[in-house]
């Protein structure tokens, strides 16, 4: 259970992490893997997604299944929710 919150959390820092970590990541890798603009946010996934599973794995806690539907459910938290909120608020109308 805890490797799920762990990559709900990693999922949603995905955005936050994008900017201060990966794009000196991908600099620093620049000459010899170069990483397109568009790639960015899919790097940044990766690796907060690779930590949240190694964390679930030396914690003991969660399996691979539940640790990226962890990360989905935090990545895609926010429109999940306003998703369901404008369904409420046209069923309420």
């Amino acid at each position: 259970m805890l490797g799920f919150v762990l990559a709900i959390v990693a999922g949603w820092l995905t955005p936050y992490v994008e900017d201060p970590v990966i794009r000196p990541l991908a600099k620093a890798l620049g000459p010899k893997f170069d990483v397109e603009e568009g790639e960015m946010i899919a790097l940044a996934f990766m690796a907060v997604m690779l930590l949240a599973g190694l964390a679930a794995e030396v914690l003991d806690s969660g399996s691979a299944f539940w640790v990226i539907l962890g990360g989905v459910i935090g990545f895609f938290g926010n429109r999940i929710v306003a998703a369901l909120r404008s369904a409420i608020e046209g069923r309420s109308r």
